[in-house]
C-alpha cells in the first residue's frame, strides 16, 4: 500500500484515540502477531554477467511475486571489491519487485541473495548496471553525451492514486498511456489487478496480455471493487502494468506503473446496517451486507494440442475467471463438449484468475484430431489437429569463456561483426547477433503464424527437434556446448524463464583455446623425441586448421624414458590424435583423425588428401556427433 500524505494526519489522530483504550488491552494480543509469519527460503540472483548496461545504478528484479506484501523487504548484494550492502525494496510493479543502489559503481557484482516465501517460482536477476569500461585511447576527445539518443520505455496511468467512497461492488476501469523511444520501438503490454483489502475478499493477481503496443498508445484495464461493508476498516484494489520485450518476453525494467483505489472510514463513514434494509415487503429481513457481485462470464481457453504419434491427439484446455470469487457451472447445457459425451472431465468449479499454461493446464482430453468444442456459458473453445501445437519457446543466450572456463564479462577480442547464432525448428527460425559488436546479444525470432501465436522465442512443437549452429567465431575460440540438434523440452534448455514453464533458456558456450608453446617441431609442445629412436613423430607432421586446444597430440610432457623408443607410437598413423574429447567447427584435417573420447564436429572435413582405400579415416572412442562436412 502506498503512503498517502492526505491520510497520515487522520491516521495519527485515529491512533491517538485508540491509544486511550490500549491500557485496557492485554499486551499479549499485540506480541502474538509474529507467530503468523510464514517460513522463508534463500534465493540467489542469476544473470550476473548478461545484464543491460546502465552507468547510473545497479538494478535487481524479483519476478512473479504474489503481492507487494510478499516481496522481500531487502536483498544483500556483494561486489568484487569485497563490499556488501543490504539494498531495500524500491518499488513493486505488477508482480515484480525492484531493488536499486548506486553503491560500488566501479566494481562488479559477484552475488545477491534474498529471503522469500517457499512457494515462489519466479526469477531473481540483475537487470542492468555499469558494464566494464572501454580501454582508454591516447586521445582526450570524448564522445558528446547527446550523440546517441537514449532508449526509453515507460507507462503512466491517467488517474492518480485515489480515495473513493463507493459503497456498491462493481467493476472500475482506468486508462493509461505508453511512451517508447525511439518512436519506432514496440513492446508487449501486460496488465494486472487484484483486491488488496479487506483480507477476507483479497484475490490473487489477475494478469492480462494486451498485445503489442507503440509509442503514444492508450490502454484500459478494469478491476473489481468489492464494495464497502459496515464492518470494513479498509478497502483497496491495485492495478499494475509492465512493458515486455516483444522478442524475449522479459520485462523492460523501469517501465512499470501501478495504481491504487482505496477507502478508509475517515474519508467517508462506513455504511450502517439500517441503511441496507429492504423497504417493508413480505419480510422484514435486512439485505445481507456482503455485496456479493454478479458473476462475470468465465472464458474457456484452448491451450494447444500434442500429436501422440499413434493417430491420436491430446488437447489441453484452461479457463479465465475474471471474478474475485469461484464460479460453479455444472456439466450440462452451460458446460459441455461436442461431439458427445458432454462431460469429458472438465471442471465445474472455476477458481479466480487464469489457469496455468501448458504443460500445467487445467485438464486434457485425448481425441482423434477432428474439431472438439467446449461450450461454457455461450462461449466456446475449439481444439483440432490443425490448431496451435503445444510448443516450448526457446530463448537463446551466449556465454564466452576464457581458457580456464570462467565466463567473460564483455565480448572476446576480435569478434567478427558477422558473428551469428542460427537456429531452426519446424515452426520458425532464430538469428542472434551483436549489433555494432557490443552487448547484449540480440535475437530475432520469426515463427510461422498460424499455427504459432507470436514471436516470443523460437517455437518448438512437443515431440520435434531444433538445430543450433553458429558462424564466424573469433580467432582462438571453439564451441563447447549448445550446438547441434536438441529435443523440444529437453534438459539442455533450462525451463522456467520469466516464471513460465514452457519458456526455456538455451545457452551457446564457447571457450578460448590455450595458446601452445612456440616450437619448430610439427608436434605441438610435447617432449622432444630421442635421436635414433626409430621412426619418431617427426615423420608424422600434424596438418590441421582446428584451434590449437583441440590439436594436442597425446604423449608425455617430459623427456621420454630410454626404454620407450617411440612414445607416440599409437598416434603415428594419424594427422590428429586426441586422447580425450574433441569439439571443432568450420575447419578440416587433411589426414586421419583419432579421438579417444567424444567427438562433436560441425562443418568439418576429414581426410581430404587421402587416397581411397580401406583404412579408417575417423576413429572415435565414444560418441560421435557430425553435423555437415565430409569424410573421404
Amino acid at each position: 500500500m502506498r503512503h498517502r500524505p492526505s491520510s497520515i494526519l487522520s491516521l495519527v489522530l485515529l491512533l491517538t484515540l485508540i491509544g486511550v483504550a490500549l491500557p485496557m488491552q492485554q499486551p499479549t494480543s499485540v506480541l502474538a502477531a509474529p507467530a503468523r509469519v510464514a517460513s522463508t527460503t534463500t534465493i540467489t540472483a542469476h544473470s550476473l554477467t548478461g545484464y543491460s548496461c546502465d552507468s547510473t545504478e545497479w538494478h535487481f528484479v524479483i519476478t512473479q511475486v504474489s503481492s507487494s506484501s510478499s516481496a522481500p523487504t531487502s536483498i544483500v548484494v556483494s561486489w568484487a571489491n569485497g563490499a556488501q550492502q543490504t539494498v531495500p525494496l524500491d518499488t513493486f510493479t505488477g508482480a515484480t519487485a525492484h531493488y536499486r543502489t548506486t553503491s560500488n559503481m566501479n566494481s562488479t557484482v559477484t552475488g545477491a541473495t534474498a529471503q522469500i516465501y517457499p512457494a515462489w517460482s519466479g526469477q531473481f536477476n540483475l537487470s542492468h548496471g555499469p558494464c566494464a569500461a572501454a580501454t582508454p585511447t591516447r586521445t582526450n576527445t570524448t564522445v558528446p553525451a547527446t550523440s546517441t539518443p537514449a532508449a526509453y520505455a515507460n507507462i503512466t496511468f491517467d488517474q492518480p492514486d485515489t480515495a473513493i467512497c463507493q459503497y456498491a461492488a462493481g467493476w472500475i476501469t482506468v486508462t493509461g498511456h505508453v511512451q517508447l523511444q525511439p518512436t519506432s520501438r514496440t513492446a508487449r503490454l501486460q496488465t494486472s489487478w487484484y483486491i488488496v483489502q479487506p483480507l477476507d475478499l483479497a484475490t490473487s493477481t489477475v494478469y492480462q496480455d494486451q498485445g503489442i503496443v507503440h509509442n503514444g498508445d492508450q490502454f484500459s484495464v478494469r478491476a473489481y471493487w468489492p464494495g464497502i461493508r459496515p464492518t470494513d476498516t479498509v478497502v483497496e484494489i491495485h492495478w499494475g502494468a509492465m512493458l515486455l520485450d516483444p522478442n524475449t518476453g522479459n520485462p523492460i525494467m523501469a517501465s512499470g506503473a501501478s495504481l491504487d483505489y482505496y477507502w478508509y472510514p475517515w474519508f467517508c463513514p462506513a455504511p450502517t446496517v439500517t441503511s441496507t434494509v429492504v423497504p417493508p415487503t413480505r419480510t422484514n429481513s435486512p439485505v445481507p451486507a456482503t455485496n456479493t457481485p454478479a458473476a462475470a462470464q468465465v472464458i474457456p481457453i484452448t491451450e494447444c494440442y500434442v500429436n501422440n504419434g499413434n493417430g491420436s491427439y491430446t488437447a489441453y484446455f484452461g479457463y479465465s475467471n475474471p471474478n474475485s470469487f469461484a464460479v460453479t457451472i455444472p456439466v450440462g447445457p452451460n458446460n459441455r463438449f461436442s461431439p458427445t459425451p458432454e462431460g469429458r472431465g472438465q471442471p465445474t468449479v472455476f477458481q479466480p484468475g487464469r489457469t496455468p499454461y501448458y504443460p500445467n493446464p487445467a485438464f486434457s482430453i485425448v481425441f482423434d484430431g477432428s474439431p472438439l468444442v467446449w461450450s461454457l456459458n455461450g462461449r466456446t473453445a475449439t481444439a483440432s489437429s490443425g490448431g496451435t501445437p503445444c510448443s516450448y519457446h526457446v530463448f537463446f543466450e551466449k556465454e564466452w569463456q576464457n581458457a580456464g572456463g570462467t565466463p567473460l564479462v564483455g565480448l572476446p577480442v576480435g569478434l567478427p561483426a558477422n558473428y551469428a547464432i542460427n537456429a531452426q525448428s519446424q515452426l520458425g527460425t532464430a538469428t542472434c547477433t551483436y549489433p555494432g559488436s557490443v552487448t547484449p546479444l540480440v535475437c530475432v525470432y520469426t515463427n510461422q503464424q498460424p499455427p504459432a501465436l507470436d514471436n516470443l522465442g523460437l517455437w518448438v512443437p512437443v515431440g520435434t527437434t531444433y538445430t543450433v549452429t553458429e558462424v564466424n567465431l573469433p580467432p582462438g575460440y571453439t564451441p563447447v556446448a549448445g550446438l547441434g540438434s536438441f529435443a523440444s523440452g529437453g534438459a539442455y534448455c533450462v525451463q522456467g524463464r520469466g516464471g513460465v514453464t514452457k519458456y526455456c533458456t538455451h545457452t551457446v558456450r564457447n571457450q578460448a583455446v590455450a595458446t601452445a608453446t612456440s616450437t619448430n617441431s610439427p608436434v605441438p609442445a610435447t617432449s622432444t623425441p630421442t635421436t635414433g629412436g626409430g621412426g619418431g613423430p617427426t615423420n608424422t607432421p600434424v596438418r590441421t586448421n582446428t584451434p590449437p586446444a583441440t590439436s594436442t597430440v597425446a604423449g608425455p610432457t617430459s623427456t621420454p624414458s630410454p626404454c620407450i623408443s617411440n612414445p607416440l607410437r599409437e598416434a603415428g598413423d594419424f594427422n590428429l590424435f586426441i586422447q580425450t574429447n574433441m569439439t571443432a567447427h568450420g575447419s578440416d584435417t587433411e589426414g586421419r583423425v583419432g579421438v579417444g573420447g567424444n567427438a562433436n564436429l560441425t562443418d568439418y572435413s576429414v581426410g581430404a588428401t587421402l587416397a581411397p582405400g580401406n583404412q579408417d579415416v575417423l576413429v572415435v572412442g565414444n560418441n560421435l556427433t557430425f553435423l555437415r562436412g565430409g569424410i573421404n
